[in-house]
């Protein structure tokens, strides 16, 4: 799916993001974009927190949710679940079970769902990535600046075989 996001708002959900976690923008590994017919399809998920650290080996799996409203404010959905553990027992130190869903701050001035994954770990293989999925439901989808940038990209191309490439991917 292509970027159908304007600039403008791509910045401030990516700073709103990197600022949450602490992070910089060169952290986030891929930014992805996923078209819905609607935002309520993503209504019964949850923001997710878990924790594992001991002498041996440590691992932190986060998936939150952020709602990003029309005039452009951006809310985190809290956490449903969080659990931390320390050392070998494998017994949660603490773990909060909560029933919060996306669905709970989906309204009708709710233009996307942002969701932020992390996944890190340091024992067997080492993994270390952040991904940002922007859900854009079909609605939102701004047809006129894909017409644009095709016939941009139609005019900045010189050759034929190009323009026969970018027609067969239409």
């Amino acid at each position: 799916m292509e970027n159908t996001i304007d600039k403008k708002t791509l910045r401030n959900i990516i700073d709103y993001v990197c600022e949450y976690f602490e992070i910089r923008p060169d952290d986030i590994d891929q930014i992805r974009y996923e078209t819905v017919d609607n935002l309520s399809e993503l209504s019964d998920m949850k923001s997710t927190y878990y924790m594992y650290d001991s002498c041996c080996a440590s691992s932190l799996n986060i998936t939150k949710y952020f709602i990003v409203r029309d005039n452009g404010i951006i809310i985190d959905v809290e956490y449903a679940y969080e659990t931390n553990e320390y050392g070998s027992n494998y017994d949660p130190d603490n773990s909060i079970e909560r029933d919060i869903y996306v669905g709970d701050y989906i309204n009708d001035n709710t233009a996307y769902i942002v969701e932020y994954e992390r996944n890190y770990q340091d024992y067997n293989e080492y993994i270390d990535e952040r991904i940002l999925t922007i859900y854009i439901p079909k609605n939102k989808i701004n047809k006129e600046k894909i017409k644009n940038d095709i016939i941009k990209k139609i005019k900045d191309t010189d050759d034929l075989s190009k323009l026969l490439e970018i027609w067969n991917r239409l």
